[in-house]
């Protein structure tokens, strides 16, 4: 299996909260050491019918979940990599070492979609998440601190709490391309000390997976 595809230009971050059909053979996720991956129903019909004519044998199913959950899956199993389906026609293959290169970024929607699934407690998520990179609107953080004329009214916070975004270009999206803001980044609980660990923090607001933590969980 080779790369055919710049894998900056699919966003899969942007796209990890999109539901997709993920193949299953035999029980197993994956076809020929491969992650079988769906955007559109036409897609995944013509691969189906396609494969169960050619392999009357084989037992060919799929499951549905987040696109961020089949990339999490082709970085951490023993798969080639992950072919995604957005038309009959077509499909976009990435090498596992390639999916790789994002795993610390995947691994923080993995962290926040089993703290909404109830499978990871709210301190294990702050633990997890808090020495990660986070982007936010507003200037750099001076001696610890972030003063109100650093930042950005209605854009760095939403309502009490903090917003932050594991990606540059998720922080310009909630920004708007209506004003020219700073975007800053730091650790995420360097954050909420700049704020004096008095504000709460939602990450990755307007995504589907998003998740608000409390300051005192992010304390160092």
């Amino acid at each position: 299996m080779k790369t055919n595809v710049k894998i900056e230009n699919l966003e899969l971050y942007k796209h990890a909260d999109q539901r997709v059909a993920i193949i299953v053979v035999n029980g197993t996720a994956g076809f020929e050491s491969v992650l079988e991956v769906f955007m559109t129903n036409d897609a995944l019909k013509a691969w189906l019918k396609e494969k169960r004519e050619k392999h009357p044998d084989t037992t060919f199913n799929y499951v549905e979940d987040y696109l961020g959950t089949a990339v999490n899956y082709a970085i951490w199993n023993d798969v080639e990599g992950m072919s995604m389906h957005s038309r009959t026609d077509t499909s976009f293959d990435i090498t596992r070492e390639d999916l790789t290169k994002l795993a610390q970024l995947f691994d923080t929607f993995g962290i926040m979609n089993r703290m909404r699934n109830g499978r990871m407690s709210m301190a294990e998520a702050c633990d997890s998440l808090k020495r990660q990179t986070v982007y936010y609107i507003g200037n750099d953080i001076v001696d610890g601190k972030i003063d109100k004329k650093d930042m950005v009214f209605g854009k760095t916070m939403i309502g009490e709490s903090i917003a932050a975004f594991f990606t540059l270009e998720g922080a310009l999206a909630f920004a708007g391309t209506e004003a020219n803001v700073p975007v800053s980044n730091c650790r995420l609980w360097e954050l909420a000390s700049a704020f004096g660990y008095n504000n709460a923090v939602v990450l990755e607001p307007e995504r589907s997976f998003t998740v608000t933590l409390p300051a005192e969980g992010l304390r160092m």
